[in-house]
């Protein structure tokens, strides 16, 4: 019985002692878990950063665009306006050259 004893206390302590072993290596794999995670999530807010500052950039390209697109349609308005007033200046010059001829010949 007293050996029994012995053998149940040895598996007690060799328990103790295995449980003991599986807490450190829980801790080893809690604080790599935990620095593994830390790495992700300052990746994440790197990521997150650079998502915000392209989002940014896109709104003013988008913003510059519709300036640049405004801007050419002015232009674009002020090309025909003048391309008109040469077209009536044109005929009008055509005009009076025929009526210098004209005029010429009289």
């Amino acid at each position: 019985m007293r050996s029994e004893m012995n053998d149940m206390k040895f598996e007690v302590s060799d328990m103790k002692s295995e449980m003991t072993n599986m807490k450190s290596e829980i801790q080893s794999m809690r604080s790599e878990f935990t620095e593994k995670f830390q790495k992700v999530d300052d990746e994440f807010r790197k990521v997150h950063t650079r998502f915000d500052h392209n989002e940014r950039m896109i709104g003013q390209l988008i913003h510059m665009v519709g300036e640049q697109n405004k801007a050419n349609k002015e232009i674009r308005t002020e090309q025909n306006t003048l391309e008109h007033s040469v077209d009536i200046l044109n005929r009008r010059q055509l005009r009076m050259e025929a009526d210098i001829e004209a005029l010429k010949k009289k």
